[in-house]
């Protein structure tokens, strides 16, 4: 029995990642800019940050539920 392939939603599929803000280059903030956001093209999912660039987790697309935890040591530098 074989498992067909799973699509990878792309960003202007996701209901959420296209009611955010953009900030800048790829990365998008919420109204707030307290909160960034990321899309994770190799599983279609939006990785979260806090303004400090720490992450807080990986969140789905479609539904904006948070869906994996933190990474412990994962950083971005948004400034």
């Amino acid at each position: 029995m074989s498992n067909p392939a799973k699509s990878i939603p792309v960003p202007s599929q996701s209901p959420i990642w296209m009611s955010l803000k953009h900030y800048r280059g790829q990365i998008k903030s919420n109204d707030k800019v307290d909160k960034f956001y990321e899309w994770d093209h190799t599983h279609g999912d939006i990785e979260v940050y806090n303004k400090r660039g720490e992450h807080l987790g990986t969140m789905d697309g479609n539904t904006g539920a948070m869906i994996k935890p933190a990474v412990k040591g994962r950083k971005k530098n948004f400034d």
